[in-house]
């Protein structure tokens, strides 16, 4: 329209650019957005907007479970532009654009950042679901109801319709209705809502609320698990602890204050009951709060962070007791635990399982770092579980995190898993009665007694965090991998990578791509081999489909659990020409078969074993260009064994080490001498800047998951101080003083080289059997002989002694913690071999004493 109105009177338009994160934290798409300026707005009347209560969301996810509703959810796109303005709004126009001269711009629709805009939509959504057929509920502006839709509750844009399963035809007209009116993006059932996770269990007709991820964010954000000092206060701190005068306050101590209790406020009004008393308290003292407040605060903030997945359960299932008594409870919901749990329950055996986490999925929930993927090879990286099999398709040669996800999710709609697991529940004592040959189990508040344990926890569950000098003073953010909080950010940002081990390696494949330096700090490098990736073709589906239980099968006939025979002969038993050229041949299959299919001496003969490392050299020096990198990460001498340690699976790993963003350092040759503000200073002297610092050190494998459940023997002690000096087993499944107890993908046995499900469901295997012959035996208890674990000590290092990797410190044998005692944690020998052992010990009982009931 013509120019008659004043640039004062006109409000700037400005453009906001955000990231959008899927799921699992990874980037899916930029996005642009023209806002505004309307704090500049002046006398503008009403601009309030509805909101919904957290007491109201807490009853209609209650309604919900009661009645077993569907519960769908929608986003309506640009949701502000439907809705006309009730007043004359004149803009500027945004750059870049050029305004015409003698032309202003009239704003017709509410935009994001208008004083107004929220109440406009809010009009607007009101009339139209008025005119669909709702009703308001009276006093919960943002609740409407009729007699078969049940209810549709909203935030905003974020729309949720609660509907019996008797109206689903009902709901699909009401849904075309809303669609012919609004750009609406279906998000399927609710999962999330107001930063609230929503997990359901339909057979046991349960939904679960928690705020996890808000939690992981507000820890992080304020680096509460870096800072010291701090209790939970059990009673109201006294007056004489603020502040004096106003000298005594300071500025910074209250502004940090102040943000902690406003976050914590919408934690505990939604679902976290537990700390509402004390923020309580707490939020007295917004204007001058004493050191001990804010000490108080952050011991607060850490005591939610150690139970960050704890839920408020909405349940019909009244009978959800917190005592039980079972026949068996497994202790994790991982591969191991599900292998268990479906044995278990099909054997005709009560069982529950106790998971830590809010899903199954164990290692591939809590992994969520960019670039997670598994390095098991399409189709045998899964169970054996024929149910499951054909309504399952795997897009990936190697699926990822969220393809994983997606296979447990699978799991548990076909075999309802759900309903017979805890989720949430963290195991913190482990205690076996000899006098009732019983153990018991307690999690949370739930406490199970059992006849058997089965200990599925994982052996990469315990997270290493090694314990910089220093490490505080660090300004910036640190993430470690095996707990990496969802939706970061780190385009643009400058950031250092501590370690290069298969996790390291894939997620500096990731951020190398994304952020503007990357400081790469390598102490050993890892042997990285092609991966080859690729997707699954329709035609190998349909092939594998009809055979994939017998190729399953035979995986348990396998040296390493799957396809992966030894080239027959030595390395010097063929030419030169003759060896590299089977080498090339294996290098370009991928995967693990240059490590695994590989002449039969590469792994006890030092001239052999430098013969292949020689020939790895050669092709990953020849993937990059820089001189100085090349001699870090791919050295011509080889700084241990080659096939010592697992050898890396990696897509891009060194031409992205090859980026002129990357630096490669290696703090091996000059190690970290001292954290500080902006990044450490290494032993030579040199300071290393960044602004986020990323921990890919690893795992306490094998042991760290079973050390920190509280899991004692039968005579009272505790596994970690039975295990101090030695870790002691029988067949890598018994352990002396823990009658009944029985250990899935354990230390001792082929779990670091067999495929993982392989060795998993042989573990599972021989567990049920034993089970299945006590009972047949009437027996109480069965435990393994002292002198049956010395002899299975002694195997171990027999299996080992030929091998060139005894002397090399890996997770393998602990070498990789502080202070760990580096001990043989792995079986060496072969899967076919192992398996075979472990069947004969059990057909005659060696090693084993059993009681039986009197």
């Amino acid at each position: 329209m013509s120019a008659t109105v004043g640039d004062s009177q006109r409000l700037p338009l400005m453009w906001v650019f955000t990231y959008k994160f899927d799921e699992d934290g990874l980037l899916c798409k930029y996005k642009a957005r023209l806002v505004v300026r309307g704090d500049l707005q002046e006398d503008w009347g009403d601009t309030y907007a509805a909101t919904l209560a957290a007491r109201v969301f807490r009853f209609l996810m209650a309604l919900t479970a009661a009645f077993g509703l569907k519960a769908y959810q929608y986003d309506v796109l640009n949701a502000f532009l439907n809705a006309p303005l009730e007043k004359l709004v004149y803009v500027k126009t945004p750059d870049p654009y050029i305004e015409e001269l003698g032309k202003i711009l009239e704003l017709k629709r509410a935009l994001y950042g208008l004083k107004d805009a929220p109440l406009l939509w809010y009009k607007h959504l009101k009339e139209t679901l008025i005119k669909l057929g709702l009703k308001s509920v009276k006093g919960v502006p943002c609740l409407f109801t009729n007699e078969r839709l049940s209810d549709i509750f909203f935030y905003v844009d974020d729309i949720v319709v609660l509907v019996h399963p008797d109206h689903l035809d009902d709901h699909q007209k009401f849904e075309r209705r809303l669609e012919a009116v609004y750009d609406l993006r279906k998000l399927g059932e609710l999962k999330w809502f107001l930063g609230i996770r929503v997990l359901r269990d339909w057979t046991a007709g349960t939904i679960w609320l928690t705020q996890d991820s808000f939690i992981e964010k507000v820890v992080n954000k304020y680096d509460l698990d870096q800072k010291s000092g701090g209790r939970y206060p059990a009673v109201p701190l006294v007056e004489n602890s603020l502040p004096q005068t106003r000298e005594d306050t300071n500025h910074q101590r209250t502004q940090l204050y102040q943000q902690l209790v406003r976050s914590l406020a919408y934690i505990s009004t939604f679902t976290r009951p537990d700390v509402a008393r004390t923020h309580s308290v707490l939020a007295r003292h917004l204007q001058n709060p004493g050191q001990k407040h804010v000490s108080a605060y952050i011991g607060l903030k850490q005591k939610v962070q150690v139970i960050v997945s704890f839920n408020l359960p909405m349940s019909t299932n009244y009978q959800d007791k917190l005592s039980m008594h079972l026949d068996a409870v497994v202790v994790g919901a991982g591969f191991s635990g599900i292998a268990s749990l479906y044995r278990l329950r099909k054997a005709g055996l009560t069982v529950k399982a106790f998971e830590a986490g809010p899903r199954l999925g164990g290692v591939w929930h809590w992994n969520r770092y960019p670039g997670a993927r598994v390095d098991g090879e399409y189709p045998f990286y899964q169970l054996n579980i024929p149910e499951v099999q054909q309504g399952w398709d795997w897009e990936f040669k190697f699926p990822d995190r969220k393809e994983l996800a997606g296979y447990f999710d699978h799991l548990d709609k076909i075999l309802g898993l759900s309903k017979d697991t805890y989720f949430n529940s963290e195991v913190t004592s482990v205690r076996y009665n000899v006098v009732e040959g019983q153990w018991t189990v307690k999690a949370g508040q739930r406490t199970a007694t059992c006849k058997y344990l089965i200990l599925a926890a994982g052996a990469l569950h315990r997270a290493h965090r090694p314990d910089f000098p220093g490490l505080s003073n660090f300004a910036g953010q640190v993430y470690h991998t095996a707990s990496w909080p969802e939706n970061i950010d780190l385009y643009g940002k400058r950031v250092a990578v501590i370690g290069t081990g298969a996790t390291g390696v894939q997620v500096i494949q990731e951020l190398s791509k994304q952020v503007d330096y990357l400081l790469v700090c390598v102490r050993n490098p890892s042997y990285c081999l092609p991966m080859v990736q690729k997707r699954v073709s329709e035609e190998e589906k349909l092939a594998t489909k009809p055979k994939l239980q017998e190729i399953l099968a035979k995986c348990r006939n396998d040296p390493a659990g799957y396809f992966s025979a030894k080239k027959q002969g030595k390395v010097f038993d063929q030419t030169l020409e003759e060896r590299e050229a089977y080498w090339e041949e294996l290098w370009s299959q991928g995967g693990s078969h240059f490590a695994s299919s590989n002449y039969s001496d590469i792994l006890t003969d030092q001239a052999a074993n430098l013969e292949i490392y020689n020939f790895w050299a050669k092709k990953t020096r020849a993937q990059m260009t820089d001189p100085v990198k090349m001699d870090i990460v791919a050295p011509l001498k080889p700084p241990y064994p080659f096939g010592a340690k697992r050898c890396v699976q990696a897509q891009d790993y060194y031409k992205c080490l090859n980026q002129a963003n990357v630096e490669v350092i290696s703090i091996q040759n000059s190690p970290i001498s001292e954290f500080n503000r902006n990044g450490f200073v290494t032993e030579d002297g040199t300071q290393k800047n960044f602004d986020v610092l990323v921990l890919a050190t690893g795992f306490d494998s094998f042991t760290g998951s079973l050390t920190t459940m509280g899991l004692q023997t039968k005579n009272g002690i505790d596994i970690q101080e039975l295990w101090k000096d030695e870790v002691r087993t029988y067949l890598g499944v018994f352990v002396p003083g823990l009658p009944n107890a029985f250990l899935i993908y354990s230390p001792q046995a082929p779990t670091a080289w067999a495929n993982g499900p392989t060795i998993i469901e042989c573990q599972a295997d021989i567990m049920l059997s034993t089970i299945q012959k006590l009972e047949l035996m009437n027996a109480k208890s069965i435990e393994p002989k002292e002198s049956a674990e010395a002899e299975w000590r002694e195997e171990l290092e027999r299996l080992i002694e030929p091998r060139l990797s005894r002397h090399t410190k890996s997770w393998f044998n602990g070498g990789n913690i502080p202070g760990k005692k580096v001990q043989v944690l792995t079986y060496n020998g072969s899967f076919v071999l192992y398996e075979k052992t472990c069947w004969e010990a059990l057909e005659s009982w060696k090693g084993f004493d059993i009681v039986l009931n009197d």
